[in-house]
């Protein structure tokens, strides 16, 4: 038997929503401020963390250990990993199955089906997971099985959520271009924050990633008042930010043909070049401790 599905449409939303998608990257909407950006200086070498990255590449998930520089294939057929808030588990999809990899106990589980699954999340409290399934934003409990609809008819390419509130950050596309929104689970209220994509939130949702057309430049936007600190990595062109558990640090992807890991240390100005295989995407950060300079 299937489980219940519920559907709970922010219908009002969806319908208007394409309209107000508009280019990529550069500009901000709404009142938001900016100031004059921050150069950060790249680096080849682990940075100063006890950690455990996971990505994908052609083969399958793999886990990148910090500071020992072990490299594990946790799952041989996965894409979009996402640590779970505890860091035991990896929420990741193939073609057509979203999967929970439990990574200590080397197992793995199917928890729903999507006929175009793109991108996933996990809940606040880890008993619940987002994905999309082609133009629609979906939920499934872990606990139950059901499953919710949240929204329809939009082309949403990225999905992060975070542990202190309800929010969602959502990048979605239209024949125009790339926005970065910003979805409350609990209102249904959609906030357009600005045009460009690598939606993620930190961690405790008080601010967002956005990524400038020319992926030289990050801009991470405050949703409290607007303000927008702006990131330039000269050295790299950098894509597919993802913050991690630790709001001083940001993973993310160089640009093809490369394609290698990238760490954003938001503190000391740095982005490190992780010693891994290239040709790897949707690099996801989970600090464990941070160990001291040596």
């Amino acid at each position: 038997m299937q489980p219940p599905t519920r559907t709970r449409l922010f219908g009002p939303l969806a319908g208007a929503l394409v309209a107000l998608v508009s280019g990529c990257g550069g500009r901000p909407s709404g009142k938001a401020t900016a100031v004059a950006a921050t150069v950060f200086r790249t680096v080849t070498g682990s940075p100063p963390l006890q950690a455990v990255v996971a990505y994908q590449d052609e083969k399958g998930i793999w886990i990148y250990r910090l500071p020992q520089g072990e490299r594990t294939m946790v799952f041989a057929k996965g894409r979009y990993p996402r640590w779970s808030p505890e860091g035991d588990r990896i929420v990741c999809h193939d073609t057509s199955t979203i999967w929970i990899v439990d990574v200590c106990r080397s197992t793995a589980r199917p928890v729903a089906t999507a006929r175009k699954p793109r991108a996933v999340a996990w809940s606040w409290d880890g008993k619940a997971v987002f994905f999309t399934d082609g133009d629609s934003l979906k939920l499934v409990n872990l606990e139950d099985g059901s499953r919710s609809s949240l929204l329809r008819g939009l082309r949403i390419r990225e999905v992060s959520g975070e542990r202190a509130s309800r929010l969602l950050a959502l990048t979605i596309r239209s024949a125009v271009g790339y926005r970065v929104f910003v979805l409350d689970t609990r209102s249904g209220h959609l906030r357009a924050v600005r045009r460009g994509c690598s939606a993620s939130l930190c961690p405790r949702g008080r601010r967002v990633t956005v990524n400038g057309s020319d992926h030289h430049y990050l801009f991470l936007v405050s949703l409290g008042d607007g303000q927008v600190e702006t990131i330039h990595t000269p050295g790299a062109a950098l894509d597919n930010h993802h913050w991690s558990n630790r709001s001083g640090w940001i993973a993310a992807v160089s640009d093809p043909p490369e394609q290698a890991v990238f760490l954003y240390d938001l503190e000391e100005r740095t982005v490190y070049r992780l010693d891994v295989p290239e040709g790897v995407d949707r690099p996801d950060l989970y600090v464990i401790n941070r160990r001291p300079l040596s």
